[in-house]
């Protein structure tokens, strides 16, 4: 009784809920975003493009090539001289600009040099690392440039991000030790899935999570 009174009272209280509309929040949140359909689950990495996938994100070209690297300037002559890799997160792969637009894609017009956009949204520099020891060794680049925000780093200390899981590194030794891999599918316990069904409907546990800073755990 007591769970129900706060729930009627939160959607009263807050002008975007309804006593007669009950979406599914825990799910509607965790929903992927655009252009989330473009990757696939990978046991190392945890997440990577899908080779040769195309489609749009708000608006805007959204492609990648045969090899898992962002497509650009398809319109132009094609570039010679050493090639350039570039690694790092969505600031990289360019989210929310067009395939032309990226960073890499006016390193290439600017330098006259192929470049290959090899970021990925939401990678740690973890995952940025791994990704170019897979890469590098292939393609033997005359360049690699890395760029990472500050949140790169945080996002070490994960082994799940946006319901997805992750690798990571820990200390051992005079080194570092590769954990999580392969790469365990996140949030998919029968325990977990069976709250989330029930609780997901609830107006009052989304505000509870919110309010707790757990948002990210629970979606």
């Amino acid at each position: 009784l007591c769970f129900l009174d706060g729930e009627v009272i939160t959607r009263l209280s807050d002008p975007g809920a309804s006593l007669w509309d009950w979406p599914r929040y825990a799910v509607e949140a965790s929903m992927p975003s655009p252009g989330e359909t473009q990757f696939t689950y990978d046991p190392t990495l945890g997440w990577t493009p899908i080779p040769g996938s195309a489609g749009t994100l708000l608006g805007k070209p959204f492609s990648f090539t045969a090899e898992g690297t962002r497509e650009q300037n398809r319109d132009r002559p094609p570039v010679t001289g050493p090639l350039i890799v570039a690694l790092g997160d969505s600031m990289t792969e360019g989210y929310a600009v067009g395939n032309d637009e990226t960073w890499p894609a006016h390193l290439e017009r600017l330098t006259g040099r192929r470049v290959l956009n090899a970021g990925v949204r939401g990678y740690g520099l973890d995952q940025i690392v791994l990704r170019a020891e897979r890469i590098v060794p292939a393609i033997k680049p005359s360049t690699v440039v890395l760029a990472f925000i500050a949140d790169d780093i945080s996002r070490t200390a994960l082994s799940v991000r946006d319901a997805k899981g992750k690798p990571y590194f820990v200390p051992e030794g005079e080194g570092l030790a590769l954990r999580n891999v392969p790469v365990p599918v996140a949030g998919r316990s029968s325990l977990m899935m069976a709250a989330r069904h029930l609780l997901g409907y609830s107006h009052l546990f989304d505000r509870i999570v919110n309010r707790l800073g757990m948002q990210r755990f629970w979606y």
